[in-house]
């Protein structure tokens, strides 16, 4: 990361810093990774949940 804000490391490297484009679309498919894992985990963990319920009836 820091190699393509360092004027030598980049010519050397042959990058160039990430775009702000570039890092609000990696920004978005991050979060929407998140959101769908973080449902993901609550619906196991309710399913769980429910299991266990039932089992102790």
């Amino acid at each position: 990361m820091f190699a393509m804000h360092i004027p030598f490391m980049h010519e050397l490297l042959s990058i160039n810093p990430v775009s702000f484009e570039n890092w609000l679309i990696s920004f978005i498919i991050v979060s929407m990774i998140i959101f769908v894992m973080e449902i993901f985990k609550r619906m196991c963990l309710l399913k769980t949940t429910l299991r266990t319920y039932r089992e102790s009836q």
